[in-house]
């Protein structure tokens, strides 16, 4: 079979378009797929892991500040507990009544959250931070546990205070970054999509001035 220049001409743009359309779409799908996949972790970070921790968090210290504001010891020194002043017994018990209903609630479900789901940690290594809270929950749970034993039990210190400042400076700038990096995911998904969809119609306008001609 012979072909005439404009048959030629035809079947080479034909080919052309088809070769490029294809290229371009698995170039376009590759690139698709990775950002699926990234945003999939970020979702999955900051659905189950670091936007959990962000809110409760926050969440602990507005209620600490409440607490501070409201019922701190008539002291009024820097810590709750001072070895140099006596507390009274509301004090005592205005402590206890806090601890088992508002902070230590919290803080257990934020080490619940790091201990089910330390594959979401945005680090390499398990930061200490998660240790020291893990460490000042356990050792809460046993003065607890003490407390219910025995209701005139004087042990109210924990092995370590609550890591407050070092969890903020852990938790807060991963949270904000990941939550920049989901906006602008979302945004590249939807710019591609855009892309590929115009792409196809140039294609497609190529292909069939090509028939035309």
């Amino acid at each position: 079979m012979i072909f005439d220049e404009k048959e030629f001409y035809v079947i080479s743009a034909t080919i052309f378009v088809a070769i490029t359309g294809y290229i371009f779409t698995y170039i376009s799908q590759r690139k698709r797929d990775k950002t699926l996949a990234r945003l999939s972790r970020v979702n999955s970070q900051l659905k189950h892991f670091y936007g959990p921790l962000f809110s409760l968090l926050h969440a602990n210290n507005s209620s600490w500040v409440a607490f501070s504001k409201n019922y701190w010891p008539s002291h009024s020194k820097e810590n709750y507990f001072d070895e140099k002043e006596k507390l009274t017994s509301d004090e005592k018990r205005t402590w206890k009544l806090w601890v088992e209903i508002v902070f230590l609630p919290m803080n257990e479900e934020m080490v619940n959250i790091i201990i089910h789901n330390t594959d979401l940690i945005e680090a390499d290594d398990f930061p200490q931070v998660f240790s020291d809270l893990i460490t000042h929950v356990n050792s809460y749970k046993v003065i607890k546990k003490k407390w219910g034993l025995n209701a005139d039990n004087e042990m109210y210190s924990p092995i370590n205070s609550f890591p407050r400042e070092a969890l903020s400076m852990e938790i807060d700038p991963i949270f904000h970054m990941l939550k920049a990096e989901q906006t602008f995911l979302l945004g590249a998904l939807s710019q591609n999509q855009s892309t590929y969809i115009k792409k196809i119609r140039s294609f497609k306008m190529e292909k069939n001035i090509a028939k035309r001609s």
